[in-house]
């Protein structure tokens, strides 16, 4: 990260605004400025505070970004920031957090995740299984309402009961039969990876509490990307204290 990213935007602003972010503890904070004012480094600078001043370990701090480049990136940064070549850095993509979130619950470290091409494979395959021809229908528009449905938390046997035409109950077959295709392999796709970290939170007080305990300084990059599902899960990692703070821009939203 250059520094004519971050340095103006420091400069720039008020000192009183820059330790309300900077050394803020104790209740949410959002962040919205326009891109590159420097959002990212106010985080990676509080992230820098925390340790120094005492005020959590580096089990106790966890920041979550929405790209394996901004993880990367940010891993970087933090690295100059603290003089050494650490890799124990608690910086990982909102998908590797629930990874680690399921194996835990699961008590594997063998967890299986489909990107998007072996995905669009599985959908191929359960869409012939329902008898929905991929030629009238494009596999990338049913895995796209089989996303739609995962976001909302609509589990196969729930989106069968709310199907209401034919085509809607075909849909729901391709659903439930893509799911066990996934399932037979020990696999997960990306959606999955939320949906089933959110709900084993929700389901396992003593992992819920675990998991808060390691968030307890949250700090989430490009608040912007999140999706419903995503959230849902980021609600669940807050823990009592609700030390949660957010950075993003609307006008770099991936949604419209």
């Amino acid at each position: 990260m250059s520094d004519s990213v971050y340095e103006p935007f420091l400069e720039a602003q008020d000192q009183a605004m820059r330790e309300v972010v900077i050394y803020h503890t104790g209740a949410p904070v959002e962040i919205q400025a326009p891109h590159g004012c420097g959002k990212t480094e106010l985080l990676l600078q509080r992230a820098v505070h925390l340790e120094r001043a005492d005020l959590a370990w580096r089990l106790e701090w966890k920041l979550i970004t929405f790209s394996r480049k901004a993880t990367q990136g940010a891993r970087e940064r933090l690295q100059l920031l603290f003089g050494e070549d650490a890799d124990d850095l608690p910086v990982s993509t909102i998908h590797s957090l629930g990874r680690s979130i399921v194996q835990t619950a699961l008590g594997r470290r063998d967890l299986r995740v489909v990107d998007p091409r072996e995905a669009d494979f599985f959908v191929r395959e359960a869409m012939k299984k329902a008898g929905l021809s991929p030629q009238a229908w494009p596999s990338e528009l049913v895995a796209g309402l089989i996303g739609e449905a995962k976001e909302r938390r609509v589990m196969p046997e729930e989106f069968v009961t709310l199907s209401a035409s034919p085509l809607q109950q075909k849909i729901a077959q391709v659903y439930a039969e893509y799911q066990a295709l996934l399932r037979s392999r020990r696999a997960y796709d990306f959606a999955d990876l939320i949906l089933e970290a959110t709900k084993l939170l929700e389901q396992d007080t003593a992992l819920c509490e675990q998991v808060q305990m390691s968030c307890r300084f949250l700090m989430v990059d490009e608040w912007q990307d999140s999706s419903l599902g995503q959230y849902a899960l980021i609600r669940r990692l807050v823990g009592p204290q609700r030390d949660i703070m957010v950075a993003g821009s609307e006008d770099q939203s991936i949604y419209e």
